[in-house]
């Protein structure tokens, strides 16, 4: 086998050798410099960039007739990798599990499914209409109507507050109902948990409700939903042994991968129904898929068939008919109305930032936070004295934490964020330069992020905490957990995180790093997941021009579900 190019990583080159090697004995040898650059395409856009196939472009950049090589074969043959009737090449494992995703949205795409939906109307009017927007109102009434619902919305538009209204309307309508509600990581599972609780005593509800709802609402990640194996990529549930849960609520969704999300649907008992929730202008996973992000922006917004119009019409006025032939039609509900920090005119600040980002308005958002206002800072140099003031200021609640208690609490309130891990720009160097700063600090808690799933001690790629000594801290959902360093996955210092690593966070503050605008390194939607991670401030740190060539730059399309369905 020739050298591979030096532009794929050590792990992909390992990968692309050991599946040429085995492919390579059934082939002509006549066709081995196509299987291998077909290898070499695939296996690398799946590594590097998530994405699990290649389009037909792609393909006839390599070959006019990929279905002359052995390996390659129709959706009907039982060949390793699979070229599908829109012309793109998958490895067969990814195709599978598009397609049972497919399969499962395809299935579930029914008449009318209502609850008590006079019952649930006459409580709503009476008791809920006044905690909610109406496009809220709109994605609960959905759920009453609906087998599955994709929930997507922007910081701030009130997701989990919809949520906890409609599992208030459940516990009257269906008091036995079973729900589950789950994130990807630990770290979302308790945010969402705090969310939930948040939101909970928000709503000035009765000591009983509160109570009930306290125990329908404990969070957990989906693994430890699905039941872990060690040493397995399966779970104990599965189609034949399917989840007990009537409702399984999904928060974070655009960060679960392919394998994990089709796993999830496979998982559910056949009367169960689904909400997955999340904001489908963020970054589809690190590992690839980004399912919820396809499903979300392949139909049509907040649009019905005409016979569920007229039934939402009843709890919101925002229902609007469409004749679209499209099977997501009436199963995506965007809710637009921010109400993130009303009365804070940074939180505002730092919405309508992200909105011009969202909105693909690069020189609006340059020049906003190049205008001093509230909540958002411009430093336009990495060298700028004020940015290790700032790093300072930034961990000083972490740095003079007495207790494990204090120092959670304070690496909540501020981190660097960069959009990827080498370089001048990267993760590894911010980590140096703030580890370095906050030396002066009186104690030894330093933050960790965790890089690689352990079930054994319950700890997942991107769950972050503290380390003490010979000691380890992490928030969890129920009570801060303690761990022995030594029974610690790999990981490593995280003053700085990448922006991929951030989602599923919030802090008080966030840092961004800026490359230079020529490098292509940072585009629209990792620039958006990093702004609004934010809750009262932003401090953009880089050349200004880097934020409209970063929103020119928008994230190509990682999953073929939709148009499978």
């Amino acid at each position: 086998m020739n050298p591979l190019p030096e532009n794929i990583s050590s792990h992909a080159q390992d990968l692309t050798r050991a599946l040429f090697d085995f492919f390579a004995s059934r082939e002509k040898k006549e066709f081995h410099s196509i299987l291998r650059d077909l290898l070499h395409k695939l296996v690398s856009m799946q590594v590097e960039r998530g994405r699990g196939f290649l389009n037909p472009q792609e393909i006839g950049e390599i070959t006019e007739n990929p279905l002359e090589l052995k390996a390659v074969g129709t959706v009907d043959d039982f060949c390793p990798l699979v070229i599908t009737e829109q012309g793109r090449l998958y490895f067969r494992k990814s195709y599978e599990y598009e397609l049972g995703i497919a399969r499962f949205f395809t299935s579930k795409v029914e008449t009318i499914d209502s609850l008590n939906l006079d019952r649930a109307e006459r409580f709503f009017q009476e008791h809920l209409k006044g905690t909610v927007d109406d496009y809220q109102a709109l994605a609960i009434a959905q759920a009453m109507i609906k087998k599955w619902l994709i929930l997507s919305g922007g910081p701030g538009t009130g997701k989990t507050r919809t949520l906890v209204v409609l599992l208030i309307l459940l516990l009257e309508i269906e008091p036995d109902f079973h729900v589950a509600m789950v994130a990807p990581t630990g770290k979302a599972a308790y945010r969402l948990q705090q969310s939930v609780a948040d939101t909970i005593d928000g709503l000035s509800l009765s000591e009983e409700l509160t109570a009930r709802l306290s125990v329908l609402t404990q969070t957990s990640t989906l693994h430890r939903l699905l039941g872990f194996v060690r040493g397995s990529v399966d779970f104990r549930r599965n189609a034949n042994n399917p989840l007990p849960h009537d409702l399984v609520v999904v928060d974070e969704a655009s960060m679960v991968d392919l394998p994990l999300m089709a796993k999830l649907l496979e998982a559910l008992k056949p009367t169960a129904r689904l909400i997955l929730s999340g904001d489908a202008d963020q970054l589809s996973p690190v590992q690839g898929g980004g399912v919820f992000n396809a499903l979300a922006k392949g139909g049509e917004l907040n649009k019905f068939e005409s016979n569920d119009v007229r039934i939402l019409q009843r709890f919101s006025s925002v229902a609007v008919e469409s004749s679209s032939p499209n099977p997501l039609l009436g199963h995506i509900v965007s809710l637009q109305q921010s109400h993130r920090q009303g009365a804070d005119q940074a939180g505002v600040n730092i919405s309508e930032f992200c909105r011009m980002i969202k909105d693909g308005q690069g020189e609006d958002a340059k020049s906003f936070a190049l205008a001093d206002n509230l909540g958002i800072e411009m430093i336009s140099s990495t060298k700028d004295p004020r940015v290790e003031k700032l790093i300072v200021e930034g961990f000083s609640e972490l740095g003079n934490a007495e207790v494990p208690e204090q120092a959670l609490s304070g690496l909540r309130k501020f981190r660097i964020l960069c959009p990827h891990n080498l370089g001048k720009y990267g993760v590894d160097l911010w980590n140096q330069k703030a580890g370095y700063l906050v030396k002066s600090f009186s104690n030894q808690f330093l933050p960790l992020v965790i890089q690689m799933n352990d079930y054994g001690v319950d700890l997942f790629n991107g769950d972050d905490g503290v380390v003490c000594g010979d000691k380890a801290f992490f928030s969890s959902t129920n009570e801060m957990r303690e761990i022995p360093k030594a029974r610690l996955p790999k990981y490593d210092e995280s003053f700085a995180l990448s922006i991929h690593r951030s989602q599923g966070s919030e802090y008080d503050k966030v840092m961004i790093i800026l490359p230079p605008p020529e490098s292509k390194l940072l585009n629209r939607e990792l620039l958006y997941v990093a702004a609004s991670r934010a809750k009262s401030g932003i401090i953009l740190v880089g050349d200004p021009e880097s934020i409209g060539s970063a929103i020119q730059q928008g994230a190509e399309k990682q999953c073929g579900v939709v148009e499978l369905i």
